[in-house]
C-alpha cells in the first residue's frame, strides 16, 4: 500500500502548462505553490496513468475515474473536443513549520548533461521537460493521492519573454510597417534639408 511519503516516479517528456518552478504562485495560497503541470500525449502517458490508477485503487479501495480525478485531466480544445493529451497535475504547497520557518519546496531543475547538472532557470509554458514527483497518499478529510514535484529535467527550454508572433495569432501582411522601412533619421530629413534646418 502507498504510504505518506510514497513512491517516486518520473513522467515521460511533455510540455509545461502554466509552470511555477522558480517563483511560487500565490494566487490561491499565501505561502506559494510550485507547479509542474505537464501536458503529455495520451499514448505516451498510458503506462504512468495505469501505475497511478493501481496505486489509487490500492490506497483508496476503489477504481479511479479515468476522465475526472485529482491526478490528471483530459485536455479539451476550445470547441470542447479532446486533444488526445492529458495534463498531469503536479503541485506542491510551501508549508509553515511548527518553528515558524517556511518549508520551501521548490523543485530542483536539471539540464540534459551527462550527468545532469543543476540549473537556475524560470521555465515558461511550452517548455519540454520531465518531472520527478512523489506520490503522496493522504487520509484526511478523505483518502486520496497527490503528485508533488521534486525535480525537473529541462529538455527544451522556453523562457519568459520568448513568445513569438505565432503565439499571438499574428501573420505576415503584404502592406504595412516592416522593420527597415524607416529612415536612419527619425525626422526624415535629407542631407539638404538638414543643412537648411541649421539656419533656424
Amino acid at each position: 500500500m502507498v504510504q505518506n511519503t510514497s513512491a517516486r516516479l518520473t513522467t515521460p517528456i511533455g510540455e509545461a502548462v502554466y509552470p511555477a518552478l522558480k517563483n511560487t504562485d500565490k494566487k490561491f495560497h499565501d505561502l506559494g505553490i510550485y507547479r509542474a503541470n505537464l501536458r503529455v500525449d495520451q499514448k505516451e502517458a498510458k503506462a504512468l496513468m495505469k501505475e497511478l490508477a493501481d496505486m489509487y485503487k490500492d490506497h483508496v479501495g476503489e477504481n479511479i475515474d479515468l476522465v475526472k480525478n485529482h491526478l490528471w485531466k483530459q485536455e479539451i480544445d476550445e470547441d470542447g473536443n479532446p486533444t488526445g493529451n492529458v495534463v498531469f497535475k503536479i503541485e506542491a504547497k510551501n508549508i509553515l513549520r511548527k518553528d515558524g520557518k517556511i518549508w520551501d519546496r521548490r523543485p530542483k531543475l536539471f539540464d540534459t548533461s551527462n550527468p545532469p547538472q543543476m540549473v537556475d532557470l524560470d521555465p515558461f509554458g511550452g517548455t519540454k521537460m520531465k518531472v520527478s514527483f512523489d506520490v503522496y497518499a493522504y487520509t484526511s478529510p478523505m483518502k486520496g493521492l497527490k503528485l508533488q514535484p521534486v525535480a525537473v529535467q529541462i529538455i527544451e527550454l522556453v523562457e519568459r519573454g520568448e513568445a513569438g508572433s505565432d503565439d499571438f495569432g499574428f501573420t505576415s501582411e503584404e502592406s504595412g510597417y516592416k522593420v527597415g522601412d524607416e529612415t536612419n533619421d527619425p525626422f526624415g530629413f535629407t542631407e539638404t534639408e538638414e543643412a537648411d534646418s541649421e539656419e533656424f
